[in-house]
């Protein structure tokens, strides 16, 4: 009897230490805006909060060609990220660092880029996010939009603002 009761005591213990934990974790979310993505400790933002797409992880898995969130998930991490090291590195992402952006956007590896030359502009240094002022006129006859126009509107649609840095 005295065996069960001092595993009791050991069990009774360790749950009051998990719950503690589980309450510390709670209030750091609240701190933080959001919920951590247990994968990729990563902050996951809800709905109208700033979310940082070289840092915080998605509500749901982007993929390319998925639902009408996940793509628009898809264009916010694509863009998002490329225009990250642009803005924050000062220079063009090299093409290990595009493969790993099309990664992590759901697409397989750099052929996020393909089909869609107006959304990029390729320097000595990388590749750039294009803005409006980089469309060729025939670009914009065609109706064809910026890279940073997809990031903003997919930003939009998402009910996500983005780092001011980035806009």
């Amino acid at each position: 009897m005295d065996l069960s009761t001092a595993a009791l005591r050991i069990m009774i213990d360790g749950h009051r230490s998990i719950a503690e934990g589980l309450e510390k974790l709670l209030e750091e979310q609240k701190m933080a805006g959001g919920a951590i993505e247990p994968t990729t400790g990563l902050i996951r933002r809800e709905p109208g909060v700033t979310f940082d797409p070289e840092n915080d992880a998605p509500r749901v898995l982007p993929k390319s060609k998925g639902t009408p969130e996940e793509q628009q998930w898809c264009m916010v991490l694509f863009f998002g990220r490329l225009r990250a090291i642009n803005v924050r590195q000062g220079r063009g992402a090299t093409p290990d660092e595009q493969r790993a952006i099309g990664y992590a956007a759901g697409y397989k590896g750099r052929s996020g880029y393909n089909g869609w030359p107006w959304t990029y502009i390729d320097q000595e240094d990388g590749r750039w996010i294009s803005d409006d002022a980089d469309l060729q006129a025939a670009d914009v006859e065609l109706g064809r939009i910026s890279g940073m126009s997809f990031l903003r509107w997919a930003a939009l649609q998402l009910d996500i603002s983005l780092p001011t840095d980035l806009l």
